[in-house]
């Protein structure tokens, strides 16, 4: 009500400022008798006074205070308007987000999608192990039956070869233990072989074959055979080609008679051996 009332008060105060001129148109147009008929039909005075009278009749300042009042509210409409127009960026603001958001959630399904791809994949392959697997138990039980036989049936006969065992560990022990208590000792000596020695003998004329012999004495004799190392420890001969050979006969608790060997175009000068005994 306030603002048709307020276009109202417009309207009278373009009619009081403008009467002259309307009223000089008005005459041009439908002629003076008109205007005199309106004036008479006001019942005496002129527009411009009834308008006047009107006015002041308290209403100018009833106008006046409303026009104040929306003075006074254009401000706060202006920054309603400003509130507005932010809330209308921040809402243009929120769209970018809500579309970027959107754009987020898009690929996120994307990726939700591949991974439940690589899920039914991944249970495939496990599906497929575990049947693998079942097929390596039964063959694994297949393989290992033979062996578990195998096994009961040495543990089966395990308990007589181990009282065997153990009959001949007892056997060992008790021969250490001999040999232990024995009284062993050790005997030796040394013998220079010289190509004078009327102890060689030619063997073989065709390979000319030579065989030196000669019974050797131990210094005390033993209680029962014993065991004899030899070896050279010289040697002098002039041949390009040949064999020697030296080694132990007869060997007696008494003594042995040590056999030296030898096949060559030359005669040997020199063949030093060396003996060692040992026994109990």
């Amino acid at each position: 009500m306030g603002r048709i009332f307020l276009i109202l008060v417009l309207v009278a105060s373009v009619v009081l400022v403008f009467h002259s001129p309307l009223e000089k148109a008005w005459n041009t147009i439908w002629g003076p008798g008109l205007g005199s008929q309106s004036q008479a039909m006001g019942g005496g005075g002129g527009v411009r006074e009834r308008v006047g009278d009107w006015l002041m009749g308290g209403r100018l300042n009833q106008v006046q205070s409303e026009l104040a009042a929306l003075r006074n509210e254009v401000p706060g409409l202006r920054q309603q308007m400003d509130t507005l127009q932010s809330l209308r960026g921040e809402v243009t603001g929120l769209r970018g987000e809500v579309t970027g958001l959107h754009g987020e959630v898009t690929g996120l399904r994307g990726e939700v999608s591949t991974l439940r791809s690589d899920v039914t994949s991944l249970r495939q392959q496990l599906d497929l192990l575990h049947q693998q697997l079942a097929q390596i138990t039964t063959s694994h039980d297949t393989l290992l039956q033979p062996l578990r036989t195998q096994v009961d049936e040495m543990a089966t006969g395990m308990p007589p070869r181990i009282e065997a065992l153990e009959r001949q560990r007892e056997s060992v022990n008790a021969e250490i233990a001999r040999l232990t208590r024995a009284d062993w000792r050790i005997d030796q000596g040394s013998l220079l072989v010289e190509k004078q020695d009327d102890n060689w003998k030619l063997t073989d004329v065709f390979f000319k074959r030579r065989t030196y012999r000669k019974a050797i004495t131990f210094s005390t004799p033993f209680s029962q055979v014993p065991v004899v190392h030899l070896g050279m420890t010289s040697l002098d001969f002039a041949m390009d080609e040949g064999r020697m050979q030296v080694s132990a006969e007869e060997i007696q608790p008494q003594g042995f008679t040590l056999v030296v060997e030898s096949q060559s175009s030359e005669r040997i000068r020199t063949v030093g051996v060396q003996w060692t005994v040992f026994g109990h």
